[in-house]
């Protein structure tokens, strides 16, 4: 039994002992820091067969059980209540736990039960894009050291620009897919496939204009001005982007126009 104690998981190594008397002492010593909220307790098939132990089992706080105690404790059935007739969650808590237990329980239930909706929307709004996007700039501008301010302007204006990328994209590519159908069309009229292609090729500029903006908002390019620290360079370069995003959004507006205007093809 001496050889258990030395046993890492375990962890009773301050128990090791030369005989049962040492281990009694040791036992009542490391009982005794828990101020009789866990007494020692001996238990054995046969309490009166306890003669290793007979020396400290009278020591205040040391009680002796038998195994048919622990095991009817064990399987006690728990009391029901006797307006409902099930079991009292809170009677069951009573005769586990002090009344400040129980009341530290009924404390911790209630905040998960009010914190775990925020949690919850916390974590589903860690997952989109915006709060990616705006990890992704705050990381990006710590990894090249840059000062606050220059910080501050790439999230509050490149986080702006970055949601708005994947808008136009989809807008262009359904605008273009539009235009292409309706130039195959046979029963268009040749003014109208003169407009169709001028159509087609603003959508095309378009397309251009704004994957420039994209490559201008890279990791690569904006790893440049910030490892420059020209909080002016950084404020060019968002100017240029902002305005290709604006021209975009214009020139789409007014290609969808081309398109409607079209006879034959009033929306």
């Amino acid at each position: 039994m001496r050889q258990v104690f030395r046993y890492s998981s375990v962890r009773a190594d301050h128990l090791e002992h030369k005989n049962p008397d040492e281990l009694g002492k040791k036992l009542a010593s490391s009982f005794a820091m828990y101020e009789g909220k866990n007494p020692l307790v001996i238990v054995s098939k046969d309490p009166s067969r306890l003669q290793s132990f007979s020396k400290f089992q009278n020591e205040a706080g040391v009680t002796t059980r038998s195994m048919d105690d622990v095991r009817s404790l064990m399987i006690r059935p728990t009391s029901p209540d006797t307006t409902t007739g099930k079991t009292s969650s809170s009677t069951i808590l009573d005769e586990k736990y002090t009344q400040a237990e129980t009341e530290a329980v009924g404390r911790i239930q209630t905040f998960w039960r009010s914190s775990i909706p925020k949690v919850k929307l916390c974590r589903e709004y860690m997952l989109s894009s915006e709060a990616q996007a705006i990890q992704f700039y705050i990381g990006l501008g710590s990894r090249h050291s840059a000062p606050v301010a220059l910080r501050a302007l790439l999230v509050s204006r490149g986080v702006a620009a970055h949601l708005r990328f994947p808008v136009l994209r989809d807008s262009i590519a359904e605008q273009h897919k539009t235009t292409l159908s309706r130039v195959m069309d046979a029963e268009v009229s040749d003014q109208s496939n003169e407009t169709l292609d001028d159509a087609l090729q603003l959508v095309s500029q378009l397309s251009h204009s704004l994957e420039k903006a994209v490559e201008r908002m890279s990791e690569e390019h904006l790893g440049k001005l910030l490892s420059g620290g020209m909080l002016s360079n950084m404020q060019d370069a968002m100017n240029l982007v902002e305005k290709a995003i604006e021209d975009a959004e214009g020139g789409m507006v007014k290609a969808r126009k081309m398109i409607d205007e079209m006879s034959g093809y009033r929306s």
